[in-house]
Parts: structure tokens; C-alpha cells; sequence
């Protein structure tokens, strides 16, 4: 054995550069080819370390095919030592008896001859092949053995064929379609012999068989190794019996032939035509699940369940490996029959099958378009007390809690459901609240969050929006603080987790009118209900808008009631304190809509400014402000009701005041903004937002309600304006009107709004939720549209989304809009200078994003556990295709007022995509290169340098 390994480490380095002589290489090659078959012969096998050099040869061979010319040659050599390999494993029974002999001495006897005799007499006599307890019986010379004892050294020549299938495989590599066909005649060879084999070995030849189908080269011999499983006559089940070892070996081998068939073709909706060739090797693997489906359901009709959770466990994992690849080839019947054996796992009688079906289950929610649909089929198979009531089994609800946090990391869109269900199951059965802590645990881990807390402001809007709508207690919700706390506090302190959760509670509170508990949150605060409702009013309004634009009579209902009347008329009692709040909050003109909307509730008929026309000005008295609430009755039209309010705000101060809370109340709406065309609330779609925040002026137009937000008319110059400002002129008596421009939407206004989706990104970890945290970004673009081109917006826009191109999810939607706003920009000539002081930075982080997600050491990363290689190749081709576009657009496609700019640009990464590009800086530079030579040469040719 010396010898093999000393050979093995001189190909070792032979083959990596060390020796460069072919000839060399192949005379060790033959050397080793003969020493394995001389250690076959004697019946003796490689040792583990040798077996691993062996393959460590193979490996090498195989990596490194273009390492010398005379590849080929090397193989051949190699491969020398197939054909006594195979020799031997027909003949195994004659190779363990001659390995006998040699170890049996015998006295000298009357001459060679009968030595021999008796030396093979001896070691069929004295071998105990049957394994019994008792001594072997040594039979007398010539004697017959039993034919119940099988042949002489039947264990030793099993142990031969194994020793010589190890070798058959280790080798095979290098030439796996020649060897598939040696494997499929020894298995025939074992399946027609009499006796018949032990199963190990059968076992043992169809394990080899899939693995070298596993390679590339071997893949088109899926039906071969189909046929071997299940085929007429010497097919492992062609029996048709249920045998559980035989079940569950050929449902491990379908599971890689099935993988194997998923990485070198794709799956249906990837590959698009397949060949009549694949579609058969698909065919074939579907024959092998209905068999043992059909096998599997003879055996339970019989009576109790004969399968163990192994076999139920590798016969989801099957299903799912097929599923992946293609849905139509099973049939309604055989898929139906699939998926109920998927689903039962979860209700299995085994722990661990209801764990691995947890995770199993998973991969159904990427293969169908709508994975609520096979959600709500698994919930019947679930434990928990937000989904029923009554005796549950503590094993049952733990593993049921398991597979939602399962659930909540493989599929965002049922992410929010699951989270709600955990968070529901823990505030009503409070021992599993570890558990349920530790399951979201799991869920920020695999999303990337740091913490369960840094994972839960994610969720918080739409936890307390279902909690609500779940009408669960908010002595529910304090139970779990532990589990929902946004901070470190929150999770000690009950005042502290309300306050972190106030202004998504209120608004829901007020949505649905419970009085009971909005006073249950003010005594919490300890605070009274008409404070809490003035700190929240701009989220109440801000989430109560968007209802109004949904064209549903229902939520607009809803919005009316929120908005102008029921728990926020009832708790600010006083017409005039209900008014006194609205001014503070929102001065006329840009919220004059949300004076419309509580005019029903606020009319006062007495007018009380009488007194102050006698007293006249003096040092001691501020000047007073007045506010006239007037609108057309509804049937003549003509001035009702008009209300004068006294206060000692001066003007800046109104204004100053009514931005801030302006704001607030569009940053609420914008944050309600979703991409998704149809969102579950409480999210709208941006064009919803849209209209929510345009109409919020609430004048008879788009025109006049434009005006108003963005100050291109004047309070007086508004025939519509509800609310007007009066300034009281003492010294005269006399009121007049004076005309003041308040821009809602202004600079700074802007850019807090800006502020407020950038926060909103910044807590994200995920692409799945950073996809969602763009909504209010996108929705505030398309507000703002050409006002985007103001440098300090446009600088502070295109920062944000070129942050999140660190993310390659998040390209697509990022270069689109990052392409929307250049398009603005570079309409316009006076924008140019801006674009091109900001060039520099927008085309580094566009490379540095492609270097770190498609660089060389990305290049052959794994694909993610779950998807595909096409699928993988196709999503890395179609995010690339985005920031190359936005490359272009900034060099190729730019106006020529961009190239004094591009002249300064770092080089762009050397990628074929981005060949036009770079050919492009390339003559920029040339040219300016040419332009200084012919400068310098005018310049010489002047007698300048004289």
C-alpha cells in the first residue's frame, strides 16, 4: 500500500505543475491501475486514506482537464483497471474462494494435488458463512453442503463486489457514460444470478448508478436509472410490494435524479420548450412517484399506517423536488393525492415529520402565484390559539409555531399574517411566549436584522392594524410586550411600549370609533383622551384621508366619521375649543379641505368681534388675529354662518405652527403609500395617496387645489377659500382683507418629507421590506415632478435610492427611478451644471454596487438553497441590464453639456456591458488630449516658449 500511496502523492503534484512529463504520467497511472487490480484479486481493499487519494486523483483529473495535452491518455491509463473490475464482480464468488485458500495451510500431504483438494475442502468447511453461534461443522472431503448454506464465502464475495463497485464508481467519474452502462449490466448480472444477492449490494450498484446520472455528462440517463428502480423484471420495486427499506431508497434516489434534472434543465417556467428527450426523463421520474404513491396506498388500505415518518418525510421531499420542476405533469388526481400528503405532515403523530414538514411546506409558496390560497390549506393543520380554541397539544402548538416562523421567512407576501398569528398565539396562551419569541428570533436573523426589536417597527403599523381588526384586548397586546417592544425600554415599561405604538394604535382606535379603548390607552399614558388626540390629530387625519379616495362607499363612510364627527367631536367638547385646535393646527389656506371636512360638526351661529371694535390700541395690547370660517349653503347659496375666533398668535407664529403640522399630516399619508397594485390596508396605492394629498385643499378643481399647495394663488384672490384672514384695524374700526402666499409644499417642507422616507428605508434590512419602504419614496417623485430639479432635492433624492443599491433586489426599481428623475434634470440646460457636480458620485456607487454583487468573486457563488440556476442567472442579467441603462444614460446618451464633467470621471469597471461606456470616456479623452497637443504645438510654432 506504500506503493499506491507514494504514487498518488507524485500525481498529486504531478498534475498540479510538478511534473510535466505525459509519459511519466502515464506510466504511474498504469502502475496504479494494476495495483488496484492485484488488491482486488487477493480480496483485500483500499484503506480510507488511500481511497481518499484515490479521489483526490479523479478530482484533479477532472478539474483540470486542459492541464496537459495527453488528457485523454491519463484517463485511459487510469481507466485501465474498469474492465478487471467488472470481470471480478461477476466472478466474485471464484475471487473469495481462491482468497480463502491462500489463507488456509495445510500439512504436506501425498503430493500438490491433493493439498490443493484439501486446502479448498478445508476452507469450505471451516468458513462459517451462515453466521450461526455454534462451532462450524467441518464436512468430510467431498461433501455436499446444504443448499440452504448458499455458496461457499458468500459474505467474502459480497464483500468483493462492494470493494470492486466503490472502485467502479471513485473511477467513473472520469468517464461516466461508459461507466452507467458497466453499472446497468451489473445490476442486471445481480437481479438474473441465483441466489439472489444481499440487498445491500443492489442498494449499494443503484446509489453508484445516480450519482454518476448526477454529473453533467451522465444527466441524459435519468430513464436508464428510473428503469432500474421500478422497470420489468430486476427493477428494485418491480415486485410491487411495500418494503420499507426499498421505499424509502428509491424515494432518496428519485429526490437526486430530481435535483439533478432541476440544475441541468430549469424548471418549466424557466427553460420554456424542453426536448422530447427531457420530457420523457421527466415522465419517467413521475412514473417512479405514482408507483410508490400506488404501492404506498395498498399497504395503508390494509389497516394501520405501515409507512415510518422517514419514509413520509423523503416522500414530501420527492413531491416538492418534482413540484419545483413542473406542476402539469403530475395530473389533478396524482397532485391532489401530493399535496395532501405534504400538508398531513404538519399534523403528524412524529415530531420531527412535523418539523420537516414545516420546513418543506415552504417551497409551495414559491411554486404557486398565490401562496394565500395554500396558506390557508396548511392553517387547518396547525395548533394554535389565534387559530382555534379548545384542547391543543403543547407538541402540536409548538412545532405549529415553528412552521409560522418558517412560513414568515420564506414568503414575504404571507410575512405579515404569520408575524400576527405568533404575536396573537403568545398574548393567548402566555407560556409559549419564549417560543414565540425565539421563532421571531429566527425570522430577524434570516431577514438580517440585528434583533427582534430592530425587526418589529417593520411590523408595527400593520400588527396593530389586524390586532384591531382581530378585536383583540389591549391588555392582549401589553402580555407580549416582551415580543413587540421596539426598544430596550418598551420591552420593560408598559407607558413606554404604548407611546412607541400611539400613532398607529390611535388612528386605527378612531377608524373603528372604540371608545373603551382609547380611554384604556389614555389611562396608560396617564394622560386625559382629549390630550392623547391633540398629539395625534395629524396621524388620525393623515391615516383617515386616503379612505376618501378608494371609490368605496364604506371606507369613505368610515373617513367622514374619523374625520368629522363621533369620539373626535365627542372628546374636544366646545365648538369654539374644537376650532381654537384646527387653527393651531392648520392655518388656511393649504388645509382649508380639512376645515371642510369638520365644517358639519363646528358651525357657530353668534358672531363675538362686536367688543373689540370700541376698544381702541394701545401699547399694553397685542394686535388680534382673527380667522372667518364662511361657505354657500347648500340650496341658495348665500353666507350662513361665520365664525370669528380672538387669539394672541401673530402671524409668523400661525404659519410656523400650521407648517409643522402640515407636514405631518402629508408625511402620514405618503407613508401609507404602497407599489402593489391592490395593498392590504392599512396601505393604498400611490395613486390613491396621490389624490388623497392633492384633493386635501378640497377646491372645485385639480387646478385651484395645485394652486393652493403649491402658494400659486393668494388667500384672497381664492373665490372658494373657506377660511380667510382678517387683520383688525383698530384705529380706523375698519376690517380689511389682506392677501398672504403660504407654500405647503416649500423647501424645507421637502425636504422633511424626504427626511421621512428615508427613515422609513433606513429601518429596513430586507429587499422584501425595503421594496415596501419605497412606496412612500416613489409616491413623493411623482408628487413633487419637475419641483424635483431643485438641486438641494434632486442631490438629496438620488442619494437615498443610490444608497439602496447595495441591495441587487432593489436595483430595478432604483435605476427606474433614479432614470426618471435624470430624465427632469437633463431637459433642462440649467440643471446640467447640477447633474454634473453630482456625476462623480451617482456613476462610483454604481460601480462599486457592480463590483460587490457581480464581480469575480460573486461570479461563482451557489445559487440560493430553493432556486434554480437559470432562475439565478436570468434575475443577475435583468438587474445588471438596469444599472448598465443608467451607465449609458449618464455617458453614451448624455448631452454634450455633460462632457466637460465625464472628462473627470474615474474609470469605469472593465465589464462587456459596459464596453460602449468606455470607449466613450476614451475619446472624451483623446479628444482633449488632441485639443492640448494642437494648443501646445501653436503655442511653440508662436514663439511663445521664446
Amino acid at each position: 500500500m506504500a506503493c499506491v500511496l507514494g504514487l498518488h502523492c507524485v500525481l498529486h503534484y504531478g498534475l498540479h505543475g510538478g511534473l510535466h512529463d505525459a509519459e511519466a504520467l502515464v506510466l504511474a497511472l498504469g502502475r496504479v491501475s494494476s495495483l488496484i487490480v492485484t488488491l482486488s484479486e487477493t480480496g483485500r481493499a483500499l484503506q480510507r486514506a488511500d481511497a481518499a487519494f484515490l479521489d483526490q486523483l479523479v478530482a484533479g483529473l477532472r478539474r483540470h482537464p486542459d492541464t496537459h495535452a495527453h488528457s485523454d491518455t491519463l484517463n485511459t491509463a487510469l481507466l485501465a483497471c474498469m474492465q478487471p473490475l467488472e470481470k471480478m464482480f461477476k466472478d466474485a464468488d471464484n475471487v473469495a474462494l481462491s482468497s480463502l485458500v491462500s489463507t488456509v495451510h495445510i500439512p504436506a500431504g501425498p503430493g500438490p494435488a491433493t493439498q490443493a483438494s484439501q486446502a479448498k475442502t478445508a476452507a469450505v468447511s471451516m468458513f462459517d458463512d451462515d453466521l450461526d453461534v455454534g462451532a462450524p461443522v467441518v464436512a468430510a472431503s467431498g461433501a455436499n453442503r446444504p443448499t440452504s448454506a448458499g455458496p461457499a464465502s458468500a459474505s467474502l464475495a459480497t464483500s468483493c463486489r462492494l470493494s470492486c463497485l466503490n472502485l467502479i464508481t471513485s473511477l467513473g467519474m472520469l468517464d461516466p457514460n461508459s461507466t452507467i452502462a458497466t453499472l446497468l449490466q451489473l445490476i442486471h448480472h445481480s437481479g438474473s444470478s441465483h441466489p439472489k444477492p444481499p440487498p445491500e449490494l443492489v442498494h449499494r450498484a443503484l446509489r453508484c448508478l445516480c450519482d454518476l446520472v448526477a454529473t453533467a455528462e451522465g444527466c441524459h440517463h435519468i430513464r436508464q436509472a428510473t428503469a432500474a428502480l421500478i422497470g420489468e423484471p430486476n427493477g428494485l420495486l418491480a415486485h410491487h410490494r411495500f418494503q420499507r427499506d426499498e421505499v424509502l431508497m428509491v424515494l432518496q434516489l428519485l429526490s437526486q435524479l430530481a435535483k439533478t434534472f432541476l440544475s441541468q434543465h430549469g424548471s418549466s417556467s424557466t427553460a420554456g420548450q424542453w426536448s422530447e428527450a427531457v420530457q420523457q426523463d421527466l415522465a419517467a421520474m413521475m412514473n417512479v412517484l405514482e408507483e410508490v404513491m400506488r404501492i404506498i396506498a395498498a399497504a395503508e388500505s390494509k389497516g394501520d399506517k405501515p409507512t415510518s415518518w422517514q419514509i413520509r418525510v423523503q416522500l414530501a421531499t420527492s413531491i416538492l423536488d418534482l413540484i419545483l420542476i413542473d406542476t402539469e405533469g403530475f395530473g389533478d388526481e396524482l397532485l391532489s393525492a401530493c399535496l395532501e400528503k405534504v400538508t398531513k405532515l404538519l399534523s403528524d403523530d412524529m415530531y420531527f415529520a412535523r418539523r420537516h414538514g414545516a420546513c418543506l411546506a415552504t417551497v409551495l409558496y414559491g411554486k404557486w402565484t398565490r401562496p394565500q390560497s395554500v396558506f390557508d390549506d396548511l392553517q387547518k393543520e396547525l395548533q394554535l390559539r389565534s387559530l382555534a380554541s379548545g384542547d391543543l397539544a403543547a407538541e402540536h402548538m409548538e412545532t405549529g409555531v415553528l412552521m409560522l416562523g418558517e412560513t414568515a421567512a420564506a414568503c414575504g407576501a404571507l410575512e405579515r399574517e404569520a408575524v400576527f398569528l405568533l404575536c396573537g398565539h403568545a398574548a393567548q396562551h402566555p407560556p409559549h411566549i419564549g417560543l414565540v419569541g425565539a421563532a421571531l428570533d429566527m425570522l430577524a436573523a434570516r431577514l438580517h436584522y440585528p434583533s427582534r426589536s430592530s425587526l418589529m417597527p417593520v411590523h408595527a403599523q400593520t400588527l396593530v392594524f389586524d390586532w384591531c381588526s382581530h378585536n383583540l384586548s389591549l391588555q392582549h397586546f401589553l402580555t407580549i410586550q416582551e415580543l413587540v417592544a421596539v426598544d430596550e425600554r418598551g420591552g420593560r415599561e408598559q407607558r413606554a411600549l404604548i407611546t412607541s405604538y400611539m400613532h398607529h394604535l390611535l388612528p386605527v382606535l378612531l377608524l373603528d370609533q372604540r371608545e373603551e379603548q382609547l380611554q384604556e390607552v389614555a389611562t396608560c399614558l396617564g394622560t386625559d383622551v382629549k390630550v392623547l388626540l391633540q398629539k395625534c390629530l395629524h396621524s388620525i387625519l393623515g391615516s383617515a384621508l386616503p379612505y376618501k379616495e378608494t371609490g368605496d362607499a364604506e371606507e369613505r363612510t368610515l373617513a367622514n366619521t374619523v374625520t368629522a364627527g363621533g369620539l373626535l367631536l365627542k372628546h374636544l367638547t366646545g365648538k369654539l375649543a374644537l376650532l381654537d385646535l384646527l387653527f393651531s393646527q392648520f392655518a388656511p389656506p393649504a388645509l382649508l379641505g380639512l376645515f371642510a371636512l369638520l365644517r358639519p360638526v363646528c358651525s357657530v351661529t353668534d358672531i363675538h368681534w362686536s367688543r373689540h371694535k370700541q376698544q381702541p390700541p394701545t401699547s399694553q395690547t397685542p394686535c388680534i388675529e382673527g380667522v372667518c370660517l364662511a361657505h354657500n349653503g347648500t340650496a341658495s347659496g348665500s353666507l350662513k354662518e361665520t365664525t370669528f375666533l380672538e387669539g394672541a398668535i401673530m402671524q409668523e407664529e400661525r404659519n410656523k405652527l400650521f407648517h409643522s403640522k402640515a407636514v405631518s399630516v402629508i408625511s402620514t399619508v405618503l407613508l401609507s403609500a404602497s407599489d402593489e397594485p391592490t395593498p392590504a390596508r392599512p396601505f393604498f396605492p400611490i395613486k390613491t395617496v396621490l389624490a388623497a394629498i392633492n384633493h386635501a385643499p378640497n377646491q372645485k378643481d385639480a387646478k385651484m387645489n395645485q394652486d393652493v399647495l403649491w402658494a400659486k394663488a393668494s388667500y384672497s384672490n381664492c373665490p372658494h377659500a373657506i377660511c380667510c384672514f382678517l387683520k383688525v384695524v383698530f384705529t380706523t374700526g375698519s376690517f380689511g382683507f389682506r392677501q398672504h402666499r403660504v407654500q405647503v409644499l416649500r423647501g424645507d417642507a421637502i425636504g422633511t418629507l424626504l427626511v421621512s422616507c428615508h427613515q422609513q428605508l433606513q429601518k429596513t434590512r430586507h429587499p422584501r421590506h425595503a421594496r415596501q419602504a419605497l412606496g412612500p419614496l416613489k409616491a413623493l417623485l411623482a408628487l413633487l415632478g419637475d419641483a424635483v430639479t431643485v438641486p438641494s432635492t434632486f442631490r438629496y433624492a438620488s442619494t437615498i435610492l443610490l444608497q439602496q443599491l447595495n441591495s441587487r433586489e432593489r436595483w430595478g426599481d432604483c435605476c427606474q427611478l433614479l432614470q426618471s428623475i435624470l430624465d427632469r434634470m437633463l431637459k433642462q440646460q440649467s440643471s446640467l451644471e447640477v447633474v454634473g457636480a453630482h456625476l462623480q458620485t451617482m456613476l462610483a456607487s454604481i460601480m462599486a454596487s457592480l463590483h460587490s454583487n457581480l464581480g469575480p468573486a460573486n461570479s461563482t457563488r451557489p445559487a440560493a438553497q430553493g432556486s434554480t440556476s437559470g432562475t439565478n442567472l436570468a434575475g443577475d442579467a435583468a438587474s445588471e441590464a438596469a444599472l448598465v441603462k443608467l451607465v449609458l444614460r449618464l455617458t453614451v446618451q448624455a448631452p454634450s453639456g455633460l462632457h466637460v464633467y465625464l472628462r473627470d470621471v474615474e474609470p469605469l469597471l472593465p465589464l462587456p456591458a459596459l464596453e460602449p461606456a468606455c470607449r466613450y470616456l476614451s475619446s472624451l479623452l483623446l479628444d482633449v488630449a488632441c485639443v492640448s497637443w494642437t494648443m501646445l504645438a501653436l503655442q511653440v510654432r508662436s514663439g511663445f516658449w521664446l
